[in-house]
């Protein structure tokens, strides 16, 4: 069990560095719900870093799910559906290395932002992950679809910005 755990880390370690392609995960239910609520509790605690609670767990569950419809609808629309667990485990497990990487980055930020303290370096690198973590998303989506890195890069560019923008209609609702 212990090796299935250190095989999906590399997996996923070899996606994040375009080695590897999301079809080497298991097409399987579990796996994408396990990835899924792992991705949605490092959502929650990098969220919980400027958000109460009960703010951060609604904003990480929202995320989560628009993740997973988007993903629904664009295999959908370009008939590849059958590679919906892969790329959607790809996504989530991809998503929850880059919020381990950024969390130390983001409470030393917001530490410091409370200081009345400069931040530097760790602004830089935590928008360096940031990109990476777009770059690995765009390239998911590129070996999903069968569409070029542009076109793929222009669709999670339009995920990104709609996203943000439900995530901040809904979010004064439940405000």
């Amino acid at each position: 069990m212990n090796s299935d755990y250190k095989a999906l880390l590399t997996d996923l370690m070899g996606i994040c560095v375009f080695k590897k392609l999301p079809k080497v995960l298991a097409d399987s239910n579990v796996l994408t719900l396990r990835l899924m609520v792992l991705y949605g509790l490092s959502g929650f605690f990098l969220l919980s870093a400027g958000a109460t609670t009960d703010v951060a767990i609604i904003k990480a569950f929202l995320e989560a799910l628009l993740l997973a419809s988007f993903v629904y609808g664009l295999l959908a629309f370009f008939g590849v559906l059958n590679r919906f667990n892969q790329t959607l485990s790809a996504l989530f497990g991809t998503g929850v290395i880059f919020t381990a990487a950024s969390l130390p980055l983001v409470y030393l930020i917001e530490a410091a932002q409370s200081a009345d303290k400069a931040v530097g370096i760790e602004s830089i690198v935590l928008l360096v992950v940031f990109g990476w973590s777009i770059a690995v998303m765009v390239y998911i989506v590129s070996m999903a679809t069968n569409k070029s890195l542009s076109m793929s890069g222009l669709l999670t560019f339009c995920y990104l910005y709609l996203s943000y923008y439900v995530i901040q209609l809904i979010y004064p609702v439940v405000n």
